[in-house]
């Protein structure tokens, strides 16, 4: 059989005793992630930046204000990567890799951070970990289970809930009862074959035949959207804001 490959990702940190605990847990099972850091926030977290790095773990760009970028001009998207790379300078030479808070980009997004470099890493297992839905724990058997289903997978948790730190180790454990899971390095990160699914992050008012059309110009192909999404969908009208979507390719 072949063995999964694992990647985990930690969003919107640092934050201090949150971070600290991930990193620990992280040191305990020898494992090594990428944290995709907020610019504002380095500033006040150096010594967790440095001990991030310094540990074997990966840093890349989350924005510097956490910014939706869907929307917005092409000089805020510049603004808004490029401050958090100089904000991380001191630490790193740039690491050319980003995430797209909420995952939101579009076409205007994507051509202007190539522009800059940087490749956009997104993610096709969101744990729920940040939904009030799946906690202080239940963010963790939903996680194992998106894995079990997979063969690659990029994982999406945040360092910034201590529902999150405190129960990372036994998300790490239960993934490792699955057998044949390979835990990789933040370097192949970027060219995981998973790495560049399209993701969409629901807003109010949203309903899949809207967000098909927006995608493929065909609000009848939303069962494309539906079907991609199972598992965190039972019903194509039950999508709330916040939820993070697979767009699949339109075949």
């Amino acid at each position: 059989m072949e063995r999964k490959k694992v990647w985990l990702t930690f969003d919107d940190g640092p934050r201090q005793a949150q971070t600290e605990t991930v990193l620990e847990t992280l040191e305990l099972f020898d494992i090594k992630a990428t944290f995709f850091i907020v610019g504002n926030l380095v500033a006040r977290h150096g010594e967790r930046i440095k001990r991030i790095l310094g540990e074997g773990h990966r840093i890349g760009n989350h924005t510097y204000d956490h910014l939706r970028l869907v929307g917005q001009d092409k000089d805020t998207i510049i603004d808004q990567v490029k401050m958090t790379e100089q904000a991380l300078t001191p630490y790193q030479q740039p690491d050319l890799i980003m995430r797209p808070p909420y995952g939101a980009h579009d076409a205007m997004v994507d051509r202007t951070v190539a522009e800059l470099g940087y490749r956009q890493v997104l993610w096709n297992v969101d744990t729920l970990d940040w939904s009030s839905n799946y906690q202080p724990g239940g963010w963790v058997s939903h996680g194992v289970e998106q894995v079990r289903k997979r063969k690659n997978s990029i994982v999406l948790m945040h360092d910034i809930h201590a529902t999150t730190a405190n129960n990372l180790g036994r998300f790490i454990g239960q993934v490792n009862l699955l057998g044949d899971v390979d835990f990789e390095s933040p370097a192949t990160l970027a060219i995981a074959p998973v790495s560049q699914l399209n993701m969409y992050v629901v807003v109010r008012g949203d309903t899949l035949s809207r967000i098909a059309r927006e995608f493929y110009g065909d609000a009848a192909k939303y069962l494309l959207i539906f079907n991609a999404n199972r598992s965190v969908l039972d019903h194509p009208d039950k999508i709330y804001p916040g939820l993070s979507l697979i767009i699949p390719p339109p075949g």
